[in-house]
């Protein structure tokens, strides 16, 4: 059997090339314009210079006369976009450059969703979050977005879902707007939030208690003990759910020069959550199931306080019949995982002493406590 392999190559590599074939290794010159044959146990080898040249069919391997890819791999020099800053090339199909962050010029015509959404941002940045509000999606609109990164069983769900669903989330307010309008083409209905508008930074104001009457409500706020009264009709929404942290911890001891694990511990806290938000108020109050005084419910208080905490809900709904009660954060978890990350940071107590030697202590803390507050706060701005 005869198997031919043509090697073609650039003036910008280096004056010799050398190919590694069946152990061996051959160095060609490549400082004229011919072909050299290398006939090695029935292999032929041809190898042509041709000079520099930008054209992407450049590299191709074929056997027998027939090319191995139907098509080129990448893109040419005249598809790459040259960034105004740096000076670098970039694939057509990217929004910002790779290397400097900067918006390319005429990126707007052949970008795709996947480029735009190339970078993850820190939960510390400012950026444009995509929000989804109709429920039914056409199959091109599925399409684009499993473009932005979702799976499939979560483009699915989010037909599933009657209340605003927050799809990706990008830097800047020309990315956005570019997906925006690729969605609506598709038939999505699209609204476009700030985490500014969301307020990110300022979680809602914790509570210690809460006083019920038919005219009015009295929040009783957990670190300063100030009471603030609304009237009952200002209640607009309830938003529940959960907030889980998790902690681990390892303990490394040096031995033989070699730090070894010990001991290792991981400890979950699931504490349910309310949100309650008035009319005039974005800020909202919350409602933690630890460290609330739940007598306002009376003969109605439980030995559970997850039990409580829903008995307090409906109590609050029942003072305004035209509040919006909204408890659909647990199944939107696979969604909001993908736009906000759980917060993850790391700890470490440093050495310490164990026994008769020394030791390390390690670990990692999560928590969904900013997801949960951006979504609570996104369904705030959707009223």
């Amino acid at each position: 059997m005869t198997f031919k392999k043509v090697v073609k190559y650039n003036n910008f590599l280096s004056n010799r090339v050398t190919i590694p074939l069946i152990g061996l290794a051959i160095s060609l010159h490549r400082d004229r314009d011919s072909v050299k044959q290398f006939q090695i146990r029935n292999v032929k080898i041809g190898c042509f210079s041709r000079g520099m040249t930008s054209d992407p069919n450049n590299m191709i391997e074929e056997v027998d006369g027939v090319p191995v890819r139907s098509e080129p791999v990448g893109y040419g020099a005249a598809e790459l976009l040259t960034c105004r800053k740096c000076g670098r090339s970039n694939a057509p199909n990217r929004f910002e450059c790779i290397y400097c962050g900067t918006t390319l010029e005429g990126a707007g015509e052949t970008v795709d969703l996947e480029g735009l959404r190339a970078r993850e941002l820190e939960a510390w940045e400012n950026g444009i979050n995509i929000v989804l509000l109709n429920s039914s999606l056409s199959e091109e609109a599925e399409l684009q977005l499993s473009k932005l990164g979702l799976e499939g069983k979560s483009v699915k769900r989010i037909g599933e879902f009657q209340t605003p669903t927050p799809i990706t989330r990008v830097a800047t307010e020309a990315a956005a707007k570019i997906i925006g309008e690729q969605l609506e083409t598709a038939g999505a209905d699209i609204k476009m939030v700030s985490d500014e508008d969301l307020g990110v930074h300022s979680l809602p104001v914790r509570l210690r208690s809460i006083a019920i009457s038919e005219a009015s409500l009295q929040v009783i706020t957990f670190n300063s003990n100030e009471t603030v009264e609304f009237p009952a009709g200002k209640l607009m929404l309830v938003v529940t759910g959960s907030i889980v942290e998790t902690r681990s911890e390892i303990q490394l001891k040096k031995k033989k020069g070699k730090y070894l694990g010990i001991d290792d511990s991981i400890v979950t806290a699931d504490t349910g959550v309310a949100d309650i938000y008035f009319d005039g108020d974005l800020r909202g109050f919350r409602i933690l199931t630890s460290g609330f005084d739940f007598s306002v419910l009376g003969e109605d208080k439980s030995l559970l306080a997850a039990d409580n905490l829903k008995t307090l809900v409906e109590k609050l709904c029942a003072v305004n019949e035209d509040a919006v009660l909204i408890g659909d954060y647990q199944r939107k978890r696979t969604v909001l995982d993908h736009v906000w990350p759980c917060t993850i940071r790391s700890e470490s107590k440093g050495v310490q002493r164990s026994g008769f030697g020394l030791s390390v202590s390690k670990g990692a803390a999560s928590s969904n406590e900013d997801q949960f507050t951006r979504y609570s706060r996104l369904l705030r701005l959707s009223l």
